[in-house]
């Protein structure tokens, strides 16, 4: 549903800013949930997940910090 194409987003695009990928509060929900479902991490604080949905870097850091702590 993206309107750009998904090969130029970098790890620092950020999702939220208009200059970004202008996601919405559903598209947030959408990832909160996909993440969930994927790597059984819950993200149930609604702070942490504005500091963690920033950028799909910040995503991937926090999913790698979640997995090396329960392994």
């Amino acid at each position: 549903m993206l309107k750009i194409d998904p090969a130029t987003i970098q790890e620092d695009t950020p999702l939220f800013e208009p200059s970004g990928l202008g996601m919405d509060s559903i598209d947030a929900l959408q990832l909160v949930v996909a993440i969930e479902a994927t790597f059984g991490t819950p993200i149930k604080d609604p702070q942490l997940a504005l500091q963690i949905l920033r950028t799909p870097g910040t995503i991937k850091q926090w999913v790698e910090r979640q997995l090396e702590t329960s392994e």
